[in-house]
């Protein structure tokens, strides 16, 4: 008699575990189908005091950099040193001045944006600069504070694109 009831109380525990185990299995299908289909990436809006032709070659440029960006702050936090130096590097490299249009040719970057907007192009060199080299040393923290810094950068950048004016007015170089 014991023997049946362990056998029936064990029945009947598989039983419940399978049921629990559907029954999770279907919230989370319900859940991936009422997710969204794509989720909208957002955007900075357009700064009204620059010109379409400084916004597009603007957008082209930091569009790569924002890939650039998130791919590095994975890294970071997985700590992967490599992929860290590899894409800190990068974004070091990437940040040429002037950034180049589609087709090439140079835009007038320095009568368009806020002085500040350079400034922090060249702080953003330095941090990158400075994550590699926290890299370089083992040094997780310094990693993580640079890359930090970093993003500050970036931050600050997005406030001088979007609210600050050129001292100047833009001119058009030929």
């Amino acid at each position: 008699m014991g023997d049946r009831l362990i056998g029936l109380a064990s029945r009947n525990r598989i039983a419940g575990s399978s049921v629990a185990v559907v029954g999770i299995g279907v919230a989370v299908a319900l859940a991936m189908m009422l997710r969204p289909s794509h989720i909208h990436e957002p955007a900075l809006p357009a700064p009204t005091h620059l010109g379409p032709e400084v916004r597009e070659a603007l957008k082209v440029t930091m569009h790569r950099h924002g890939l650039d960006m998130r791919e590095l702050m994975v890294r970071v936090v997985v700590l992967d040193g490599d992929g860290v130096a590899r894409l800190a590097g990068q974004v070091f490299d990437d940040a040429q001045w002037p950034p180049m249009k589609p087709g090439g040719s140079a835009v007038a970057w320095s009568a368009a944006l806020p002085p500040r907007f350079f400034a922090l192009h060249d702080q953003l060199k330095q941090e990158a600069r400075s994550v590699v080299e926290a890299v370089a040393r083992h040094d997780a923290a310094g990693m993580a504070d640079h890359f930090g810094a970093l993003t500050k950068t970036c931050v600050l950048c997005h406030q001088a694109y979007l609210f600050e004016g050129p001292v100047r007015s833009p001119v058009t170089v030929p």
